[in-house]
């Protein structure tokens, strides 16, 4: 089964509590957008696509609560109207969703990766979500965190990888006591390092993810890190493992369609387990890179059957 899929990313970026499309609601969460959503998802399952990639809790996850000492508490209730808005757009469109909890590691308390009584309270906040959903096929998974290598590499001293390896290990025991069917991964910067310094796939080995999922962009064109130069059983940091690797983002907005679809294939032929493109909603990002819906429709067309089988 090749996991063919779209990053939605995020319809309303957060700027303060009680936004974003998970605990928006009616101002500006998915409860607000369920026409828009329903309208594009729709062109998605148009094409025989069927995962769906989105951020639930970017930058600073207001949406946990937290102490005077920043402890987490529990997940604020407001987000569950969304989360249903959600799940009911999947089910009713055929459709598989990997939710994102955490855009990154700096935009969170520090006492979250660095204080291990916090970390888990952190994850039995988290437990109630994972729970609801647990068996609902159309969760298909949980992604603990996008692209966490960046500040480990970036803000060394601040940021470590030890810390986050605790952070994953943790939360990922959570979504597996609360909700075993459901995949767990994490949203990789790269399939690799730029240097023998630098790990990514790598530093996720032992804990157990059910894929990895690493992101790559044109510009990454060095050997090491070059993920469509290279299949994916030699991708370096993962040769003593056999756990699928799905391309987590990718450019599907080259000029023509033709060379969008050559793409797709590459990651079909070269061993991905599937390949996620980005962003469906180009407009709110800053990049503005637009998804190819036609070079999906005949990719499905070309490999029929190769959707994500359902959990449970």
């Amino acid at each position: 089964s090749f996991l063919l899929g779209v990053n939605v990313a995020w319809v309303t970026w957060p700027s303060g509590p009680g936004h974003g499309d998970f605990g928006g609601g009616r101002t500006d969460g998915v409860l607000a957008n369920v026409a828009t959503l329903s309208e594009r998802f729709a062109r998605v399952r148009a094409t025989g696509t069927q995962v769906v990639r989105w951020w639930t809790f970017p930058d600073t996850a207001w949406q946990i609560g937290r102490d005077g000492k920043e402890r987490p508490t529990s997940l604020d209730p407001v987000v569950y109207a969304d989360f249903d808005a959600a799940v009911s757009l999947a089910e009713s469109l055929d459709l598989y969703l990997v939710f994102v909890l955490f855009s990154g590691p700096r935009a969170l308390p520090a006492s979250w990766r660095r204080d291990a009584d916090h970390l888990d309270a952190l994850a039995n906040a988290l437990g109630p979500l994972f729970a609801r959903y647990a068996d609902n096929p159309r969760v298909m998974g949980w992604e603990i965190m996008n692209e966490p290598e960046w500040e480990i590499w970036n803000s060394v001293g601040v940021i470590s990888e030890a810390d986050m390896h605790a952070f994953v290990k943790t939360i990922t025991a959570s979504v597996r006591l609360n909700a075993p069917k459901a995949l767990v991964t994490v949203g990789s910067a790269l399939v690799a390092g730029f240097n023998s310094g630098q790990r990514s796939i790598a530093t996720w080995l032992d804990i157990g993810l059910d894929f990895y999922s690493p992101h790559w962009y044109d510009p990454q064109t060095a050997p090491q890190v070059c993920a469509l130069c290279m299949t994916a059983r030699a991708l370096p940091g993962a040769y003593q493992t056999t756990t699928p690797i799905v391309i987590g983002e990718f450019n599907l907005g080259l000029p023509t369609t033709a060379a969008n679809l050559e793409r797709l294939n590459q990651w079909y032929e070269k061993g991905y387990a599937g390949a996620w493109a980005w962003s469906l909603f180009p407009e709110y990002t800053e990049d503005k890179i637009p998804i190819d819906l036609a070079a999906l429709a005949a990719f499905n067309a070309q490999h029929p059957g190769i959707g994500p089988k359902p959990l449970g």
